[in-house]
């Protein structure tokens, strides 16, 4: 686990350089788990501080990049375990 600053914004990131010793569908798990607490993050502040919506749009846009299996991050490596 570690702190680093991407840009300007702070991040915080997890080594899964020893999940490809895990099966299969618990790596897949691993690299979606940082997108699923972003995701939570975001339901939460819908929930309980609507208000603040207007700054989550950094953090939903970087779901989504996430997500996209031609940029080398979680969603590409998902994508990658289960093809």
């Amino acid at each position: 686990m570690g702190f680093k600053l991407v840009f300007i914004y702070p991040a915080f990131y997890v080594d899964t350089s020893y999940s490809y010793f895990l099966p299969q569908y618990k790596r897949a798990a691993v690299y979606m788990a940082g997108n699923t607490m972003n995701c939570i993050f975001v339901l939460g502040i819908i929930i309980f501080l609507p208000n603040m919506l207007l700054y989550c749009y950094l953090i939903v846009s970087n779901i989504l990049i996430n997500f996209l299996p031609i940029v080398k991050s979680d969603g590409y490596y998902a994508f990658i375990t289960f093809f």
